[in-house]
């Protein structure tokens, strides 16, 4: 089995400009408004077969179905912290960008990382979306929330 192992970081603009070598479009970038820089990416090989538990909630996002058809194995049973499990004490929080701004919003996402962070050896939150900043929280907002994982 292969997978993508990756490095990424936040840049700004600056630094941005610095390291690409053609000229970027003006407006789509700012100070203010770090992003996503893949820095580094390499195919792994593995040779013991890992197994990717989904919990039942996430059939319906597609997501399990898309993992078998690129050669995981997933086995779907509830699991008590988390929306995916992998061997090893991986443990995967799944928000897409608008249940971020609604789990925020109705008080539940702090008990839902607390508790995934509390049972993992090793926790992630996969946050899905194009645009972190589309829902009714502010953008500092979300961004706080998500510094404070990291700090935690």
């Amino acid at each position: 089995m292969e997978y993508f192992e990756f490095e990424i970081e936040w840049i700004d603009e600056v630094e941005v400009r610095s390291r690409w070598p053609r000229p970027l479009p003006r407006g789509r970038l700012g100070r203010s408004n770090p992003f996503c820089c893949l820095i580094r990416l390499q195919i792994v090989s593995i040779t013991t077969e890992l197994v990717i538990t989904a919990d039942v909630f996430e059939e319906g996002s597609g997501v399990p179905s898309s993992l078998q058809h690129l050669g995981a194995q997933v086995a779907i049973e509830l699991l008590p912290a988390g929306d995916y499990r992998i061997d090893g004490g991986v443990l995967v929080e799944r928000k897409t960008v608008a249940d971020l701004h609604g789990s925020l919003a109705r008080g539940r996402f702090w008990s839902q990382v607390g508790h995934v962070r509390d049972t993992a050896v090793l926790p992630f939150l996969f946050v899905e979306g194009d645009e972190l900043d589309q829902g009714p929280r502010h953008p500092n907002a979300i961004r706080s929330c998500l510094l404070a994982i990291l700090a935690a």
